[in-house]
C-alpha cells in the first residue's frame, strides 16, 4: 500500500507524489502528530482498493482451494509516517479485515527521519508492525541538505535508534551516487548506517 506523500520532494525524486510543505502537515511529527491534507481521501481510496483487491483475489481462486494468506503487510510510500497515527492504524485494521494474515506475517512501515516519534512507533508495534523502514538516505549533513532531504543525520541515528527498541527488527535505506558524494564518503557512509546494527539495509544507486 502505498501513500505518496511527501513534506518536500527530494532533488533526486521523479516518481508521482504529494509534497504538502512544512507547514500543512499540522504538527512536526514528534510533539505533535502529523495530519496531512489528503490523509482521509487517500485512506478511503486505499481502503476501496483492498476490497477490490479481495474480490478479484477470491475470484481467481478455485472452488474449494484454501484460501491464501498474506506474509506481507508493507505500506510504504512517499512517507507513510507523515500520516497520523490513527490513519495508520486504520489502515493496517483494514488490511486484516480484507485479508487473511499469517499470523508470522511481516508487517512493515516505510518511517521519515523527522517525523517518526517514539509515540508513533510504540503504537504501530502494538498494532502488529514487526520492521520499520528508515529512509536515512546519508548520514552526511552536507549531502542531506544538497538532496533538500528534510532530516538531518543525526535525526536519522535517532530515529533508527528508537524504532529499534519497538520493533523486531529496522531496514535503512541509503543513497549512492548523491550529487556531492564522492568516493571516499560512500563507504563512510556505509560504516556509520552499519554502525546502528540493523537487520537489513538497502543501496539505491542514481
Amino acid at each position: 500500500m502505498r501513500l505518496p506523500i511527501f513534506c518536500r520532494r527530494c532533488h533526486y525524486c521523479v516518481i508521482p507524489i504529494v509534497a504538502t510543505g512544512d507547514a500543512a502537515l499540522g504538527g512536526d511529527g514528534l510533539a505533535v502528530d502529523t495530519h496531512p491534507p489528503r490523509e482521509a481521501s487517500d485512506l478511503d481510496a486505499l481502503v476501496v482498493e483492498l476490497a477490490a483487491t479481495v474480490a478479484a483475489a477470491q475470484a481467481a481462486v478455485p472452488a474449494g482451494a484454501p484460501h491464501p494468506y498474506l506474509v506481507t503487510v508493507y505500506i510504504g510510500g512517499g512517507t507513510p509516517s507523515l500520516t497520523s497515527t490513527p490513519g495508520l492504524l486504520r489502515l493496517l485494521a483494514a488490511a486484516r479485515s480484507a485479508f487473511s494474515v499469517a499470523p508470522a506475517a511481516k508487517v512493515m512501515i516505510d518511517m521519515d527521519s523527522g517525523t517518526f516519534s517514539a509515540a508513533k512507533t510504540t503504537t504501530l508495534a502494538s498494532a502488529g508492525a514487526t520492521r520499520a523502514s528508515g529512509g536515512v538516505q546519508a548520514l552526511d549533513d552536507r549531502l542531506l541538505a544538497v538532496a533538500n532531504q528534510p532530516h538531518t543525520g543525526a535525526e536519522a541515528v535517532e530515529v533508527v535508534r528508537r524504532a529499534a527498541a519497538a520493533v523486531p527488527a529496522v531496514s535503512v535505506d541509503l543513497m549512492c551516487g548523491l550529487a556531492g558524494q564522492t568516493r571516499g564518503a560512500w563507504p563512510a557512509s556505509l560504516a556509520a548506517a552499519a554502525a546502528l546494527r540493523p537487520a537489513h539495509g538497502s543501496a539505491y544507486a542514481l
